[in-house]
């Protein structure tokens, strides 16, 4: 995982994940982010991409798959493309804007980050159904906003955060009444 030589709260990592099925291996350059609002928090995953020959996307194709003898070209296709999409992707402002366009179009971050046609995503034999909002969404929405400087925005994406969790989901509810705790008294 690389980071910045002063303490950071978005981190860029790569994983490899290995095809059990042949030889390929797919490389995952990724935006991770630690919520400073939990001390001693660990990073979590925030995008996951996939390193192909002539970019990073976050949608899979067959050429997202390096075959064993092309990894030396991996390794300048990932050195070439890295570090310039963390930094244009990995913009916590940039980020918390998509955060925020994925809830009010009730869609994914990729969706917005990556559109596709729907021609190329819909199921033919399947009945859309109405998305929702999952509580996650918020959560990220709220660290992101927080780590841009707005804590009106952060507050009230916790509160949402809040009131998309199940009254039977106590260790997550804790953990929003913590930081809406923390969030308010950092706000007064």
């Amino acid at each position: 995982m690389y980071e910045p030589g002063e303490p950071q709260f978005r981190h860029f990592g790569v994983s490899i994940q290995k095809n059990v099925h042949d030889t390929t291996s797919k490389i995952n350059p990724s935006i991770l982010f630690t919520n400073p609002l939990v001390e001693g928090a660990s990073p979590e995953l925030f995008l996951l991409g996939n390193l192909r020959p002539d970019g990073i996307y976050l949608h899979v194709a067959r050429s997202s798959w390096w075959p064993e003898d092309t990894l030396p070209e991996a390794l300048d296709s990932l050195k070439r493309y890295a570090l310039p999409w963390f930094q244009k992707v990995g913009d916590v402002a940039y980020l918390a804007e998509v955060a925020d366009t994925a809830i009010r179009e009730t869609c994914g971050v990729i969706d917005v980050v990556e559109p596709l046609p729907e021609s190329v995503t819909a199921l033919p034999w399947a009945t859309p159904a109405p998305r929702r909002v999952g509580s996650t969404m918020f959560y990220e929405s709220a660290v992101l906003h927080y780590l841009n400087g707005s804590h009106a925005k952060a507050i009230q994406r916790t509160k949402d955060w809040l009131g998309a969790l199940s009254a039977t989901d106590q260790v997550r509810r804790a953990k929003a009444v913590a930081q809406l705790e923390k969030l308010s008294r950092s706000h007064v």
